[in-house]
């Protein structure tokens, strides 16, 4: 019923989705996702985007916010900080602090003990 040609068929798809409460289940949310990303009626969509948007948004951070950091996890690094001078430690690079090295300029490398302002 939410892919019916006909407009008012598919804005009563998602008001009875309304009454019913949301799906929790990812492939549900996806799904009407990209249901939602299809709908050509600009007053059915703005109807489901307040039913679904809230949710696929948060989904879509939570999931961005997965990918950072398994991101940063994966570019770790093993090496000797900046700040403390301890070698052999996990260490990020800082690209707000400069450093000078052999006539160019490098990001800081900071250990988590450092980094935490420890």
């Amino acid at each position: 019923m939410m892919e019916d040609e006909h407009a008012k068929v598919r804005q009563a798809a998602w008001h009875t989705l309304e009454e019913g409460g949301l799906p929790k289940d990812e492939p549900t949310l996806t799904l009407l996702g990209q249901i939602l990303a299809r709908e050509p009626d600009p007053k059915v969509r703005r109807f489901a985007e307040s039913l679904v948007g809230k949710e696929l948004k948060a989904r879509q951070q939570q999931e961005t916010r997965r990918q950072e950091l398994l991101a940063r996890a994966a570019h770790q690094q093993q090496g000797k900080c900046d700040f403390c001078g301890e070698s052999g430690v996990a260490v990020e690079r800082d690209l707000e602090t400069p450093i000078l090295s052999n006539g160019h300029t490098r990001p800081a490398l900071v250990c988590r003990r450092c980094a935490r302002g420890g």
